[in-house]
């Protein structure tokens, strides 16, 4: 008689333990699958940005202006169930202005930067300064026999912390000086829009 009371007591321990257990188990899953479906349901990808940067150009002591405008658009990119990628597609134009038209130059805005695909092959010295407020770092490259040293920045244009650029462009030429001094680029107004 105690016997079957003791085996009946632990028969009956057991399954409220794995009722306990199934209960639990399935309000922590449901739990982590609804937070998780509802930040797939509600991800929000990040706002465009639009950088725009006003040069003034010496060349030959004839002074112009030239405009870079870097439109960047953020992309969700879905892999698996529950991640996202983003990326980063940017558009760049170039305008110059000869003080009564207005040029496209944009096949030569990778010209602005010093990483990617630009004309030409920069090397990176170990310099640093501040340039309107903007942390930049110097290089150097020659062209056609002439010295040119820019000093650049890392972090325009803007991208956001999530996303990854699809272009390779990057160190956006801030002042640009020809050993010679013919050619002279400055920047004289930045403008970074975010959303």
């Amino acid at each position: 008689m105690y016997k079957r009371g003791y085996i009946l007591i632990t028969s009956i321990s057991i399954i409220v333990l794995i009722v306990a257990f199934m209960h639990f188990f399935n309000t922590s899953h449901n739990a982590w699958y609804s937070t998780k479906y509802e930040k797939t349901q509600h991800y929000t990808e990040p706002g465009p940005s639009h950088l725009t940067v006003v040069y003034e150009r010496t060349y030959q002591s004839k002074q112009d202006l030239i405009t870079l405008q870097v439109d960047s658009l953020y992309k969700q990119i879905s892999k698996g169930a529950f991640t996202y990628k983003t990326v980063c597609n940017r558009t760049y134009t170039l305008k110059g202005f000869d003080g009564q038209t207005t040029f496209d130059i944009s096949s030569a805005a990778s010209a602005c930067f010093i990483d990617g695909t630009t004309p030409h092959r920069w090397v990176k010295r170990p310099t640093a300064e501040n340039i309107q407020g903007t942390p930049c770092k110097l290089a150097t490259t020659n062209v056609n026999g002439e010295r040119y040293t820019a000093w650049y920045n890392e972090t325009l244009p803007h991208c956001h912390h999530n996303a990854t650029p699809t272009d390779s462009v990057s160190g956006l030429i801030m002042e640009l000086y020809s050993q010679s001094g013919d050619y002279v680029l400055k920047a004289k107004y930045i403008k970074q829009h975010i959303g």
